[in-house]
């Protein structure tokens, strides 16, 4: 008996969160990185799934438990898995996109999505067409430190390497065909930066 602490959420946050082998726990497998990012290279959007089992404790302290912050439940945790689903885009979108572009309009996708999930489902509905070169990922390195990074890991990643951010040359990057991607958190902070 006891209570069980259930969590979900990002591979990449869930595997911060997970116990080290210093404390016992199973900690991070080795091929934990690389499963969720082929998953989701493969359009398939990802969650990691992990526990606490607290011990000693019953049902009947489950008030108790529930009153914890959420940094000490989402804290020593044991991995369980992932849980992989495919969320098929609509039939129409490709012959929108390329309408709109047939148009002269420039499109571009914001999304909630991982970015290599976001990424598939850009050139399944042909918004990255056309793109020759290595599909190119804003990375934040701290500081003044932002640069473009290979997006894919997999096959399809293309050539080349980093290229540090220079805004007047992000035209030149999409221009040489780079598929250019940023998440929200290093948006916000090259914005502040």
């Amino acid at each position: 008996e006891g209570v069980l602490c259930l969590v979900k959420g990002s591979p990449e946050v869930g595997g911060t969160l997970l116990r080290s082998t210093a404390d016992g726990g199973a900690g991070k497998p080795a091929w934990y990185d690389a499963t969720h990012t082929a998953l989701a290279e493969q359009g398939l959007r990802v969650l990691a799934l992990a526990y606490k089992r607290c011990a000693g404790e019953t049902v009947n302290d489950a008030r108790e438990v529930a009153a914890r912050p959420r940094e000490w439940v989402e804290s020593n945790l044991t991995f369980a898995g992932f849980i992989a689903f495919g969320c098929p885009v609509r039939k129409d979108s490709r012959h929108v996109i390329e309408a709109l572009r047939a148009s002269g309009h420039q499109t571009i996708m914001l999304t909630g999505d991982a970015p290599l999930t976001a990424l598939h489902v850009a050139g399944e509905v042909g918004m990255t067409r056309g793109s020759t070169a290595a599909p190119l990922l804003l990375v934040d390195g701290g500081g003044d430190d932002f640069r473009w990074e290979r997006a894919l890991h997999g096959s399809g990643g293309g050539g080349g390497g980093d290229v540090a951010l220079d805004p007047a040359g992000v035209r030149a990057l999409r221009d040489a065909g780079h598929a250019l991607m940023v998440t929200g958190k290093a948006w916000e902070a090259a914005v502040e930066a």
